[in-house]
C-alpha cells in the first residue's frame, strides 16, 4: 500500500520505504556508475506510482523518463555498435517513448 505522501507500507502498516528516499538512493547509484542498482530502484518507484496513480500521471511519466536516462547512460559505456549496446539503447528509447506518451495523456488530468 502507498499512502498520500508516497510512502509504501506493508500490510501491517510498517513503513517499508519512502519513495523520495528511494529516488535519492537511485540518483546516488547513477552518480557512482551503479546503473543496475539505479534501474532496480527507479523500477520500484515506477511500480509504486502506477499502483498509486494509475498508468496516466505526470509522476509515472517522470519515472519512465528516469529509467530512460539510466539506460542511455549504461548504453554510452558499452562498445559502439554491439548488439548489447543496441539493446540497451532500444530500452532507453522505449522508456522515453512511454514517458512522452504518459505525459501527453496526463495533460489536463491533474
Amino acid at each position: 500500500l502507498v499512502d498520500d505522501n508516497g510512502t509504501a507500507h506493508s500490510g501491517r502498516s510498517a513503513v517499508v520505504t519512502d519513495v523520495n528516499e528511494m529516488a535519492v538512493s537511485a540518483q546516488s547509484h547513477v552518480e557512482d556508475g551503479e546503473y543496475d542498482l539505479a534501474l532496480v530502484l527507479f523500477g520500484r518507484i515506477l511500480s509504486i506510482y502506477r499502483r498509486k496513480h494509475g498508468d496516466v500521471h505526470p509522476l509515472v511519466a517522470s519515472a519512465y523518463h528516469n529509467l530512460g536516462i539510466v539506460h542511455s547512460q549504461r548504453g554510452s559505456l558499452l562498445l559502439e555498435g554491439t548488439l548489447q549496446q543496441r539493446h540497451v539503447r532500444q530500452q532507453s528509447l522505449q522508456c522515453f517513448q512511454s514517458a512522452a506518451r504518459t505525459a501527453r495523456d496526463s495533460l489536463g488530468k491533474n
